[in-house]
């Protein structure tokens, strides 16, 4: 049977898709996730990262020039987390994986709770093969957001990967009976029902997440390998 190779997107918010050509593999052997979510990774034409711009988008509580404004450490921080996340992000879309993960590492170090770090590391953790990894990292989101989303389904993505798919199916069944409409954890749910030759229930799944969202057209390529 054939199977999904793992697409890892490389833009728009939160849930990034590759080009449609790289969506199916012949790899009978293996049992890989097809769709894996990701923190946004795109970035900003024109974005300035200098402590400079930060000081002048900074507005003072009291109405004066942005200019006299006299920030904190913490402030400081924030900014320095930001641009590494910035610099991960430009990495990731040239594919340089290992210097966007130091990059979103550091980010991390500088501001623990910033969560498109966190997301982003557990995308790259997909993308280079370190399910366990991307566990880990999938994990720690959802310790600090036990109910974010983009966690669960990553985290599910890397268990299908292990072949561990009755873990990943009882992470995903919460979500989709608290939402039936969530594009993400439908595909996953279809992809894992596919890789067990579930064809009929897969197909339901895909149907149902290009239904919830008709642009979207992983759902129908999925049904038509679903059909094959």
């Amino acid at each position: 049977m054939a199977v999904f190779r793992s697409c890892l997107p490389y833009s728009i918010s939160f849930f990034l898709l590759a080009p449609a050509s790289s969506l199916f593999s012949q790899q009978p052997n293996l049992h890989i996730s097809f769709f894996a979510p990701a923190a946004s990774l795109s970035t900003t034409e024109g974005t300035e990262n200098s402590n400079e711009t930060y000081l002048n988008s900074l507005t003072r509580l009291d109405g004066k020039p942005a200019g006299t404004f006299r920030p904190t450490a913490s402030d400081l921080l924030v900014q320095q987390a930001e641009e590494k996340f910035q610099q991960g992000k430009k990495s990731y879309q040239v594919k340089a994986t290992e210097q966007a993960r130091q990059e979103f590492e550091k980010a991390i170090e500088l501001q623990p709770q910033y969560m498109p770090a966190r997301l982003a590391l557990t995308q790259v953790a997909l993308l280079r093969g370190d399910f366990d990894g991307a566990i880990r990292y999938a994990d720690d989101i959802l310790k600090n957001s036990p109910d974010n989303i983009q966690g669960k389904v990553m985290k599910a993505a890397a268990l299908q990967r292990l072949q561990k798919f009755d873990e990943a199916r009882a992470l995903l069944m919460p979500v989709i009976e608290a939402n039936p409409h969530q594009v993400e954890a439908l595909l996953e749910l279809a992809v894992l029902d596919l890789n067990q030759k579930k064809n009929k229930e897969a197909i339901d799944y895909f149907q149902r997440a290009y239904q919830s969202s008709p642009g979207n057209i992983r759902g129908l390529l999925g049904m038509s390998r679903a059909y094959l």
